[in-house]
């Protein structure tokens, strides 16, 4: 049984944190791709276009597509194809706010 590699999809947002610091996130959106390129967005709107390298290492059993947005320096943070944003479930949101509209009216 072979296992598909985790790669970067187009349209989808991956989160990228640093080495010197893991709390800071920059959330990247995929414009395009080829085989071997990717072009990028950040939430700053910076767009860049790198090559996608393929880790030596593997998580759950599958290597890991990644590519330096900053560029390759010492330290710099790698953006993983397998730290995928997850996607707000629009109907969790309206859960959310008749829960909010509820506690509202037990207040008054």
């Amino acid at each position: 049984m072979t296992t598909s590699n985790f790669t970067f999809k187009v349209n989808s947002t991956y989160i990228m944190s640093f080495i010197t610091d893991s709390n800071i996130k920059v959330e990247w959106t995929v414009l395009k791709r080829t085989a071997k390129t990717i072009t990028l967005i950040s939430e700053h709107d910076k767009k860049v276009t790198k090559k996608i390298q393929l880790s030596s290492w593997k998580k759950d059993g599958r290597f890991v597509e990644y590519v330096q947005p900053l560029g390759r320096y010492s330290m710099s943070p790698s953006l993983l194809a397998c730290s995928i944003k997850e996607q707000e479930d629009p109907k969790k949101q309206e859960l959310d706010d008749n829960a909010q509209s509820w506690l509202w009216l037990c207040e008054q």
